[in-house]
């Protein structure tokens, strides 16, 4: 008998886009969430005109957890699977988010496919999307930048660099409201970022499936279900507060776990205080060099999206998009929702 052909790839899935009047829940799946900052949050989701529906427990607080397990569980799910619901927000990151991930089964998400947005810890939750095909945005979260509001990026790369080297973790850029517009609501394809200050590690230009996220969550996991399977990937990878021995520590766990293997290009975001200390004789950027400067494809760094001091870009994860590092952009090729 002869041996059967192997199965296509299966295709990803693409959420609804979002509409003016559509309603959307916030949840905690991580840390502890500020009261004043989620209330400032939903007033700048209502004023992109959405209505606002709030996890039950998403003001909770158990340790360093925002609730226990089964509070954060249930209010994601619950509200995932409800059909008025047309969007996930996630309140803040944090940490806990793997504590509950395999909730988000494929077929969970396969039979309940909507927009999710949020970063930092929520990168493993995004595994999970990405385990089911499941396209899914990197992108402000309620607590945080939706919070401090749209803020204009600077034009000038001298702007860009006075905001990056004051950032720091309490600090941030507020969200771009044109990127979220965009990818949210639906008009993606063509969709063209070119955010002052980017500096090409690696020059050059590549296309493919952007996937990523937080450094030390992916890092994190490795050996789990989650891993990413990074072949033919456009790899972001952003974190904060690293010293550029545990960057250097992470990146390397990937090279070796062969995450590097087959990508074809990097975006790397802005790492708000990661650099030495004064008077090391050396910066981040030669860790970053060091580390993936010899993958063969081009990279590109001070990209602001996660952790920054500038306006947070909203990224699909999972659909095609073309990385021109020489010229410091990312183009989205193709519609993100449906």
């Amino acid at each position: 008998m002869p041996a059967r052909a192997p199965s296509a790839p299966r295709a990803w899935t693409k959420p609804a886009r979002l509409r003016p009047g559509d309603t959307v829940a916030v949840v905690a799946p991580a840390g502890p969430v500020p009261h004043l900052r989620l209330t400032q949050g939903i007033a700048t989701l209502e004023r992109l005109g959405l209505h606002v529906r709030l996890g039950a427990g998403v003001l909770s607080q158990t340790r360093y957890l925002a609730g226990d397990d089964r509070t954060r569980a249930l209010d994601l799910v619950s509200l995932w699977a409800n059909p008025s619901v047309k969007a996930v927000f996630c309140a803040r990151g944090g940490y806990g988010s793997a504590r509950i991930v395999d909730v988000l089964t494929p077929a969970f998400l396969a039979k309940h496919p909507k927009i999710f947005c949020g970063f930092s810890d929520i990168t493993t939750l995004h595994e999970a999307c990405a385990r089911a095909r499941l396209v899914s945005f990197y992108g402000p979260m309620a607590a945080w930048d939706l919070a401090h509001g749209a803020h204009r990026a600077p034009k000038t790369r001298a702007g860009a660099r006075r905001l990056i080297a004051g950032a720091r973790v309490t600090t941030s850029g507020g969200f771009d409201e044109a990127s979220l517009r965009a990818m949210l609501f639906g008009a993606s394809k063509g969709y063209r970022m070119a955010p002052a200050g980017g500096e090409a590690l690696v020059k050059g230009r590549a296309t493919g499936r952007l996937l990523g996220g937080c450094l030390s969550l992916l890092a994190a996991s490795l050996g789990t279900p989650g891993q990413l399977d990074t072949r033919g990937a456009i790899l972001l990878l952003e974190d904060e507060m690293e010293p550029p021995y545990r960057m250097d520590r992470m990146l390397t766990q990937l090279r070796r776990a062969g995450m590097f293997d087959r990508v074809r290009g990097i975006v790397l975001g802005d790492f708000p205080e990661c650099e030495p200390d004064r008077g090391a004789g050396y910066a981040l950027v030669d860790v970053l060099r060091d580390r993936l400067g010899d993958l063969g494809v081009p990279v590109l760094w001070r990209f602001p999206f996660g952790h920054t001091a500038r306006p947070n870009l909203t990224l699909p994860l999972g659909v095609r998009a073309t990385l021109d590092a020489t010229r410091g952009a990312l183009t989205i090729d193709e519609s993100v929702t449906r």
